[in-house]
């Protein structure tokens, strides 16, 4: 398109857009309040000032009505659309910088931006008119005009602020209108400091106190104090009425000197501001002058000014006495002694009292109210004037500002040391009970560290009158609704069993209930529904869904009949006097009402419950505020369905918002009218009576709940958790806390509290599901283990119980509390979690490193439930599972004390001495079973006795293998399970030069023993005991060690055989595993080449994958063994070579056939093998598991495999694991240093595989990246050289976790030169010295040298060792 053709075609645009586009309008303008111009609804406008003098807030009817305006046609739009090609838009915008084209206004720029979306989807190129014009004017009212779009706001705001000498008025204007039609906007306005911004924010601050919005004027206020605080100043300045709008906000503030020193208004007229609040007994002087030390040179020297402004002489006075520390400053002696003259003379307080309306009356009050703002010089006098003023506070005497106005000088004299504390303190003993109604005013005492420090004792008491029951625990609101109004137990068996299925099948529950409703009347229904909902709130949403089945299926009018059903329980209730408990139903009942009615968008009927009425007649009652609670919860549910249009909802704010005015801030409900009014907000007030403000304005509500939230917010206590648990509490001490938990806010003792309590809970509820499980247990040892009452002695029968429950029963019973617990157990700690984020929410973001960490467990539901949840969980089960076992035990035994079994025989065997240990031939198969299926612990063998004085042992017969000749020894050796003495004594023939024994007899004697003996587990355990003795007394004897290497390799052959059961070889190996551990290398040196023969795959068959773990620490002790003789040896011996050698044998061949275990328990084996041990390392770190799909004709990261997790079942111990997983969870920087300080280099390798499982979720993949940066840059060069190694130690086969470090460590190697010297010296020695190699470091080095970017043979570090350089580059 030719520039002719554009010139022509803007011609043509500007010739229409005059033409037709715009019509002329008289009146204000309006601006549109929207953001999207697609989306833009044209009713709402606001009326826009033309000049500074449009600024008037005293009547805001006044509307400019000369002023004029143009608006574009919608019939053109389409029309323009079409004409205009995407190309000529830029022409078009570059034309507009031309001082004759006409300026568009916000109505019109909203339908240019719409008309340019409608010719293309490129963003509208607001570059063009924030970029320097020729023709600034222009540009100004283009800016001005695209202010009002809330997407091209933050480009226009700065650039139109520059333009601000142009038209100063306009551009203030345009920023008020920006502010009034969009309070969002307020934040990006007060981030700039500039004149227009500083003027254009007091202005709108003027307006918003004008009208009394004081909840916007709230939430601004405290953002951005310095720009805030000038422009306060300048609209004080430039507008009279300013400071009375503020004087009048601050006079409803519940601080007003804390508001007072935030705004930061000095100068002339924040004095004036502050001593008109103090003329108004809003502050006190005290206060004032202790907040505004900076208006003391104005006080001195402007009093003048203050005097013309209508400050009194009086209050002038007593700011210089203040600010000058006069004598003026105490009350003096003599009105202090004839004060105290005419109060004896009246009688005291209780008949001033009566003196009501009196001079004398007024003397008394007036005196006290001028004397707590003062201070005294006696002791004496303070305590005696403190306690009258205590009596006064405690007794609400005097009307409530005035109360307020003591409370107020009392808690200031709590901060100042001396006679004025004393005074505070007398004060306060007074109304100590006061503090539960006045919360905020108790809190403000609890925080005071003087009044910690000297009085312990009141703090507590406080705290303790705080928790005292004017709370009610559910408990007793359940028994009160079933004095309402008790439930058929028929309907409530079938309530509850519809409820408990909703929890898991919300579908068949809605089925049940609508078979349950069919036959029912409707009125019945909604009785079913109302009083549980009422007894259990939490049960609501469920009802809710059985509510909205029942409107489908049945009547449409069933929220009708509840809320008419609620009517009736509130009027039995209002009926007569309400007690605390019959207060919370009530509160209750509006939450259930506006569930039901308004969170559904189904109105609340007058037919039905007629609320202003009852809301209208509660304000003359003494209940008022707890039928005012009642509506709060009603009308909030609501949840912007309703509006303040809503004619019904309009009534019953404008009545709320005058309680609000009538009420003080320290009445409980306070704060809720003050969340309801923000939500719903109205300017329309009532006027209420002398009578009822009265009311409104001495009553509290009667009862509140005991939540969770309180209890949190309160400060966790015994008293408390009691009361909402409503049982004692008996503390477990030995509950272990994560100490990254532990804040000064909660304590350990705190959390033992929690725990506690919830455990307690949780296992009396527990305690039928126990009783049932310990019954089967009992039924099924009944049925088998004692069910031949001929044939079983009661010790058999005991012993068999023992082992039965013990084995089975223990399994039954963890199965059952696994099944319970858990589930419960997160339900109710998920209650704790909600109060704990509730209370952080409130405060601000926490800076103290525990309390960020407790913040970031509470926030991730995952840590929650491991660090907090999970130890607990484990400890409960556990404790139930013992108890279980006890009992079942106990009631097993007692079944067999009943029956008449026969006794124990002595005259089976003269060898046996102990009754529980009987011959196997009494015993029935199961029970046998039962008898020998028990564990053998792995602890170390018992020091060998001296031989006993036995006839057995005097004379052994090795040659004796009749069965019935073995029969009686076993039996003998059952007795004391002397398998171990026996052997002894038999093989200690070994170690004489002349001795006869002859192997293969005493071997096939004590397989026969063995084959006999009542237990095979117990028995072999004890021979293998007693050949230990043997060889722990023979070390160095090579005879005796291949003797007791052939023993045990023929007891392997002689019971390990392809008929032997599953239960043999299990019993076999864990006694060889315990004789292993005990003959360990670095227990018996001597022993170890035998050793290693014995925990080859070939011995122990199929025990690597049957039961790893043992092997794995089997295969440690003998790692630590050989680094242990190897580590400091400058010459090696030959021997110790040897072994070395079958070390690297043993793993060569467990990588060959068992690469899954090698690979799978890595962490374990080459954590304790020092990097100069490179081959035996190699053979460990090379092991690839079966079926892992690579290629090497396509990219390492190309391959499948990298995008699969390792499986890795080595259990990872780091010391600060919890706190490892709050800095991965949270990304908090200040955890690094703890870090950095906890882990030590043995460590590093676990940390490094912990980081890459938890990387595995993308989420964590920037805290694992960050805490790897921090430790490689931070440590010493040695430490760093061992995280490096740990980190090339996961370059192993291809997984995520090796492409990962792959990448870790060529990032570090590009990042510094010291650490890529130590990356790449690590790397070479891996290629150079261990063999096999590992993948990863083949993959990881190939990478670094070929990549250009890290010029790793230019490096200085390469050039300096030409061998090494000779070596990379050849071509080979």
């Amino acid at each position: 398109m030719s520039r002719d053709s554009v010139e022509n075609k803007i011609e043509e645009f500007l010739r229409v857009l005059h033409s037709n586009a715009f019509t002329l309008q008289r009146g204000p303008v309006k601006v549109p309040l929207h953001s999207n111009p697609n989306t833009a609804n044209e009713n709402q406008m606001i009326t826009l000032p033309t000049t500074l003098e449009d600024f008037s807030f005293s009547n805001s009817n006044n509307k400019n009505t000369d002023s004029c305006r143009v608006e574009l046609k919608d019939g053109i739009l389409t029309q323009m659309g079409q004409s205009i090609s995407l190309k000529d838009w830029d022409e078009i915008f570059k034309s507009a910088d031309n001082s004759d084209f006409s300026t568009i206004t916000p109505a019109s720029a909203q339908r240019l931006l719409k008309l340019y979306s409608l010719s293309t989807n490129r963003p509208f190129p607001i570059s063009y008119f924030t970029s320097q014009w020729k023709h600034p004017q222009s540009q100004l009212r283009y800016l001005q005009s695209f202010a009002f779009n809330g997407d091209l706001l933050p480009d226009v705001i700065e650039p139109l602020c520059s333009l601000y000498a142009l038209s100063k008025a306009s551009v203030i204007r345009t920023l008020f209108c920006i502010l009034q039609s969009n309070p969002a906007a307020f934040p990006l306005l007060a981030s700039i400091d500039s004149p227009p911004t500083i003027i254009a924010l007091g202005k709108y601050f003027h307006y918003l106190l004008s009208s009394n919005n004081f909840f916007q004027i709230e939430q601004m206020l405290p953002l951005f104090s310095s720009i805030t605080s000038k422009a306060l100043s300048n609209e004080l300045q430039s507008s009279p009425t300013m400071q009375h709008s503020l004087i009048k906000y601050l006079s409803i503030t519940k601080s007003p000197l804390e508001t007072i020193d935030s705004l930061k208004v000095r100068g002339i007229e924040g004095t004036i501001i502050g001593l008109m609040l103090v003329q108004d007994d809003v502050i006190s002087i005290k206060g004032w002058a202790s907040t505004c030390g900076w208006a003391e040179e104005i006080v001195r020297y402007h009093s003048e000014e203050l005097k013309k402004a209508g400050i009194r002489d009086d209050i002038i006075k007593r700011a210089e006495d203040v600010f000058g520390g006069e004598q003026s400053d105490f009350v003096a002696e003599k009105v202090l002694e004839e004060f105290k003259k005419n109060y004896k003379k009246f009688g005291g307080l209780n008949e001033v009292i009566k003196m009501k309306g009196t001079k004398e009356y007024e003397y008394i009050m007036y005196s006290l109210l001028t004397m707590c703002d003062k201070s005294f010089q006696k002791e004496e006098d303070a305590i005696f004037i403190g306690s009258i003023i205590g009596e006064i506070i405690d007794d609400s005497l005097l009307p409530v500002p005035l109360v307020m106005h003591m409370m107020r000088c009392v808690i200031n004299a709590l901060r100042i040391p001396g006679n004025q504390f004393e005074f505070g303190i007398a004060a306060l003993k007074k109304f100590i009970r006061k503090l539960r109604q006045w919360k905020l005013y108790g809190r403000l005492i609890l925080a005071n560290k003087r009044l910690q420090e000297k009085h312990p004792e009141l703090v507590n008491n406080i705290t303790a009158r705080s928790d005292q029951i004017p709370y009610v625990s559910n408990e007793e609101v359940i028994n009160r609704i079933n004095e309402i109004k008790p439930l058929n137990k028929e309907m409530q068996q079938i309530m509850f069993s519809i409820l408990t299925l909703a929890k898991e099948d919300l579908k068949m529950a809605c089925s049940q209930f609508v078979a349950f409703c069919r036959p029912k009347a409707i009125t019945s229904i909604a009785e079913v529904i109302v009083y549980p909902c009422l007894s259990r709130p939490e049960l609501i949403p469920i009802y809710l869904s059985l509510i909205q089945v029942h409107h489908k299926t049945f009547h449409s009018q069933l929220q009708s009949f509840i809320t008419q059903e609620v009517n009736r329980v509130i009027k039995k209730l209002l009926s007569q006097q309400l007690t605390p408990v019959d207060a919370v139903i009530l509160h209750r009942s509006g939450t259930v009402i506006g569930k039901v009615t308004l969170a559904n968008n189904y109105p609340v009927l007058t037919r039905d419950l007629y609320i202003r009425e009852l809301l209208e007649d509660s304000l003359s009652h003494t209940w008022c505020c707890d039928v005012l609670l009642f509506v709060i919860r009603l009308l909030k549910e609501a949840k912007g369905i309703f509006n303040k249009q809503n004619p019904w909802m309009s009534k019953l704010l404008s009545i709320l918002r005058a309680v609000y005015e009538a009420m003080p801030p320290s009445t409980s409900i306070h704060g809720d009218l003050h969340k309801l009014l923000t939500q719903f907000p109205t300017n329309n007030l009532v006027e209420l009576k002398v009578e009822e403000k009265r009311i409104i304005a001495t009553t509290e509500v009667a009862g509140e709940l005991l939540d969770l939230e309180t209890v949190v917010k309160r400060g966790i206590s015994q008293i408390l958790l009691e009361s909402y648990y409503s049982r004692k509490i008996k503390i477990e001490e030995s509950i272990k806390i994560c100490p990254w938990v532990i804040t000064s806010t909660y304590k350990e003792s705190e959390w033992k509290l929690i725990f506690s309590v919830v455990g307690q809970c949780i296992e009396e509820e527990y305690q039928k599901t126990k009783t049932k499980a310990i019954e089967s247990v009992v039924s099924m040892i009944k049925n088998t283990i004692i069910r031949d009452t001929k044939r079983s002695p009661r010790e058999i029968c005991k012993r068999c119980i023992y082992q039965f429950v013990h084995s089975t029963g223990k399994k039954i019973f963890t199965i059952k509390a696994q099944q319970y617990i858990p589930k419960r157990y997160y339900e109710e700690m998920e209650k704790w979690r909600n109060a704990f984020e509730e209370k952080m929410n409130e405060n601000e973001l926490p800076e103290e490193v525990h309390d960020i960490a407790l913040f970031t467990i509470i926030k991730s539901n995952e840590l929650w439930k491991k660090w907090i949840i999970q130890p607990q969980i484990d400890q409960v089960i556990k404790e139930i599972v013992d108890s279980c076992v006890k009992e079942s035990i106990k009631k097993g035994n007692e079944e067999v004390d009943k029956r008449e079994i026969i006794a124990f025989d002595d005259k089976i065997n003269q060898y046996l001495t102990q009754s529980q240990l009987l011959a196997k031939s009494v015993l029935l198969p199961y029970q046998q079973s039962i008898y020998d299926d028990i564990e053998i612990k792995k602890d170390k063998y018992q020091v060998c006795p001296n031989k006993k004085e036995h006839p057995l042992f005097k004379r052994i017969d090795i040659t004796k293998t009749n069965t019935n000749e073995l029969n009686l020894i076993s039996k003998s050796l059952d007795a004391e399970w002397s398998y171990n003495l026996y052997v002894y004594v038999v093989l200690e023939e070994l170690s004489d030069e002349n001795n006869s024994l002859e192997i293969p007899l005493f071997i096939d004697h004590i397989c026969g023993l063995i084959k006999e003996s009542v237990s095979f587990i117990k028995s072999i355990d004890s021979v293998y005991e007693g050949l230990y003795w043997i060889l722990f007394k023979n070390q160095s004897n090579d005879f005796i060690e291949k003797q007791i290497k052939s023993i045990i390799y023929a007891f392997h052959s002689f019971f390990i055989t392809s008929s032997s059961s599953e239960l043999t070889k299990r019993s076999f190996y864990s006694c060889h595993h315990r004789f292993l551990l005990n003959t360990e290398p670095l227990q018996i040196p001597t022993f170890a080449f035998y050793w290693i023969e014995f925990i080859t795959p070939s011995f122990i068959l199929n025990r690597v994958e049957y039961n790893p773990k043992e092997f794995t620490s089997l295969l440690v002790q003998l790692l630590k063994f050989i680094v242990g003789l190897i580590r400091n040896e400058k010459e090696i011996p030959k021997s110790i070579l040897l072994l070395y050698s079958t070390t690297l044998r043993l793993f060569a061949i467990l990588r060959h056939d068992y690469s899954n275990y090698i690979s799978s328990y890595f962490i374990d084996l080459i954590q304790f093998i020092p990097y100069k041990f490179g081959q035996l390392r190699s053979i460990i770190l090379t092991s690839i598991p079966s079926k892992i799909p690579f290629s090497m004709n396509i990219a390492f990261n190309e391959n499948e495999s990298v995008r699969v997790q390792p499986l890795i079942l080595s259990e990872i111990y780091l010391p600060q694991q919890a706190l490892i997983d709050i800095f991965i969870s949270s990304g908090e920087e200040k955890f690094l240093p703890f870090l950095l300080d906890s882990i030590q280099p043995q460590h590093y390798l676990p940390l490094c595989v912990y980081l890459a499982i938890q990387r595995e979720d993308k989420t964590h993949s920037d805290a694992v990246s960050l805490l790897l940066y921090y430790l490689v840059f931070n440590l010493s060069i040695e430490k760093r050289n061992n995280l490096l190694n740990a980190m090339v130690d996961n370059l192993r086969y291809a997984n995520s976790h090796t492409l990962y470090y792959s990448v870790i460590i060529q990032m570090l190697f590009s990042s510094d030169e010291i650490v890529a010297e130590q990356i790449i010296t690590i790397l070479i020695q891996r290629l150079l010295t261990s063999k096999p190699l590992q993948l990863g470091v083949i993959v990881t080095f190939m990478e670094i040298m070929n990549v250009k970017r890290y010029d790793l043979l230019n490096k200085k570090f390469m050039k300096q060792h030409q061998k090494v350089l000779n070596i990379i580059l050849k071509p080979n």
